[in-house]
Parts: C-alpha cells; structure tokens; sequence
C-alpha cells in the first residue's frame, strides 16, 4: 500500500461487488418515508403545521430521535454507495438522541451529515479540520472504527476533487487508519461478522 493509492477519487468498482438491485436500497427509502408519514422526524414540542395530524402521538421524544437518526444515517450510507439521491426530511426538529450513543457515535455522525449535506461547499481548510478532528477520535468498537477510516477516505476524495492534496500529516494518518482497517475487516470476517464497510473499504485501497 503507498500514497498514490489514495489517489483516485473514483469508487465505481464498488458496485461490481455490491448489489445492484434496487431492492437493496428499497427498505432504507421505504423507511425514511415511513418516518415521514407518521411525522416521526418532528418533536413533539414542534408547532410546525407539517407537524400536526402526527400519528405516533405514543412515541416518545428519545424514541422519535433513535428512530430518525439511525434512519437517516443508514440512508446516507446506502445512497452514497449506490450513488443515488438521499431521502431529506424538510422541517426534522428532532435532536441527536441523549441515551445509548456514544460520544464517539454522535461525532462521527455529525461528520458524515456534515459531509454528505448538499447545501454546504467545504474548502480545503474545512476539510483538513475535519480530518483532523475525525482522526483524533479513539472509537473502541470495531464497526466504528471502520465507519471512521471511511470517513477519512470520503474527505480525502473531496480534497482530491478540488485539486487540492492534503498535508503530509494527513497523508500519513490516513495511511495508519488503512493499516488498522485492514486488520479490523480481517478481524471481523474470521469471527464471521460482516459489516457494510468491510467490504468497501479493503477495494478503496485497492
């Protein structure tokens, strides 16, 4: 593995090894509208018209956040591997969930909304803060750490794109992330416990 591996921003080669059925996106869509339906992305202390009419009046605030956060978040993923359009929500009120997340869960999905939001321009000073602050995290779980050297990768094309490459910090803490990675994914498949990143980010190194 050297630095010009990271080169290429382009990760087509991932839908040759991933479902090209609609039907593996299909449930995340189908979710999101769901959420959308029963007003489940509004608070319950919203006063927005769009709020009203909600029918799930039962669910409480903490349950309405998990349930859209974690929806959101799947459909994010999803979309951007098979390169299709993701579900907004307009008007979602509700906030991170306060129970269950760890601090390390709630920073990497605040990068990855961050990063994936169509309506924010990020220059390379952006980029580099946040990498910076993406690299400084210790997630303990495995599946984490993957969804964390993803992540670097992501900002790392998005550097590439501007015709910008980052610094040889950067560089060199990216490549200490790859060289973990592998062993997590390696770690992972012996225990017969696949996640949606073990197979992505072994052929972005490729």
């Amino acid at each position: 593995m050297s630095r010009r591996n990271l080169g290429s921003p382009n990760t087509s080669h991932l839908h040759v090894i991933t479902p090209r059925d609609p039907s593996a996106k299909a449930p995340h869509c189908t979710l999101m509208h769901m959420i959308e339906t029963s007003k489940m992305h509004f608070d319950t202390d919203t006063n927005s018209y769009l709020a009203q009419q909600s029918t799930s009046e039962g669910c409480s605030s903490e349950r309405r956040r998990k349930v859209y956060h974690v929806a959101r978040l799947f459909n994010t993923w999803v979309s951007l591997d098979f390169g299709k359009s993701q579900v907004d929500l307009r008007g979602a009120s509700v906030g991170l969930p306060q129970t269950g997340w760890t601090t390390e869960q709630r920073e990497l999905y605040l990068v990855s909304m961050l990063l994936t939001s169509p309506e924010h321009y990020h220059d390379l000073s952006e980029l580099e803060g946040a990498l910076r602050d993406v690299c400084a995290m210790h997630p303990p779980h495995p599946m984490l750490q993957l969804l964390q050297c993803n992540i670097t990768l992501c900002i790392f094309r998005r550097a590439f794109a501007l015709g910008r490459s980052p610094p040889a910090w950067a560089l060199d803490t990216i490549m200490d992330l790859m060289g973990a990675s592998i062993g997590v994914v390696e770690s992972l498949v012996a225990q017969s416990s696949p996640w949606w990143h073990v197979l992505n980010i072994p052929f972005q190194m490729a």
